[in-house]
């Protein structure tokens, strides 16, 4: 289905007449094939078919090769942009990087009463909603939603990422985070179509 998509694509870039003649010509020589062909025709029929088949051709390729220079002209456009969403991709990871700590150290400071355990444990376990405790689901939750995002983004970027772990802690979660981090500035500075985060350890 995809190759006749690209043939569909193609037929709107080389003048029309070209596909037109091509059908023309080619609807012409079937319609003869079933009246009976001409003497004057058949003499000459294998000469008909390279015409028709050439012209067909050579549509088709003057068209891959248009649509071809549009690609690769608005890959060169779209270019800039994609390097400024791979920097804000590894500044987004140097703010979670932040928040997640800030938010370990304000858990481990907090009182007793107002926590299930002593550390922020599986911060990224989907369970953390719907705890009963007070101000901690929302923290943690809005954390959590702010990592699968930039999970995402880094997917759609070209970027490979590793499994999404619940039972992570926080040391390999900053561990996790800035691999990306570096991951992406190494990315920019080669300008690498596509790569491999290493997993956490």
């Amino acid at each position: 289905m995809s190759f006749f998509n690209f043939l569909n694509e193609c037929r709107t870039k080389p003048p029309k007449w070209w596909w037109y003649v091509s059908l023309a010509l080619a609807g012409a020589l079937l319609w003869l094939t079933l009246r009976g062909i001409p003497v004057h025709i058949s003499q000459h029929w294998c000469w008909w078919y390279f015409f028709v088949t050439s012209l067909g051709f050579t549509s088709i390729l003057y068209g891959a090769f248009v649509l071809t220079e549009e690609r690769q002209q608005e890959i060169v456009r779209l270019r800039p942009l994609a390097i400024s969403f791979k920097a804000g991709l590894g500044e987004r990871c140097s703010r979670l990087i932040s928040e997640w700590s800030k938010l370990d150290r304000l858990y481990l400071e907090s009182p007793a009463e107002s926590k299930g355990s002593a550390t922020l444990q599986d911060p990224l376990d989907p369970a953390w909603v719907g705890s009963g405790l007070t101000v901690w689901p929302y923290k943690v939750g809005s954390l959590q939603m702010l990592f699968a995002i930039l999970n995402a983004d880094m997917t759609r970027a070209g970027i490979t990422v590793p499994p999404y772990n619940f039972r992570i802690q926080v040391p390999e979660l900053l561990i996790l985070l800035q691999g990306y981090a570096d991951h992406i500035r190494r990315l920019q500075v080669t300008d690498a179509p596509r790569a491999t985060v290493p997993r956490e350890s």
